[in-house]
C-alpha cells in the first residue's frame, strides 16, 4: 500500500470531518476522496437494521424489473 504523509494540520482536518473530503492537487485538480471509517456503533446499527428487515429484492431481481420498464 501507497502512504502519503500529511501534516499535522492536515491530519487534524481529516480527522474533524464527519463527511468525504474532496483531495486536489495544487492545480485544483481532484486527486480522489477521503472518507472517515464506520465507527462500531454505526457497524452494530447496520447489522441491526439489515437482521430486522424483510422483503428486499436481489440486484438480479431490480435489474429484470428495470429492463422490463423500457419495453412498455
Amino acid at each position: 500500500m501507497v502512504q502519503i504523509v500529511v501534516t499535522a494540520e492536515q491530519a487534524k482536518r481529516l480527522g474533524a470531518s464527519r463527511e468525504p473530503i474532496e483531495i486536489v492537487d495544487q492545480e485544483g485538480n481532484r486527486v480522489g476522496y477521503y472518507t472517515q471509517p464506520f465507527t462500531n456503533a454505526e457497524v452494530a446499527e447496520a447489522k441491526r437494521r439489515s437482521e430486522s428487515e424483510t422483503g428486499g429484492r436481489t440486484t438480479q431481481q431490480v435489474l429484470d424489473r428495470i429492463s422490463t420498464m423500457g419495453s412498455k
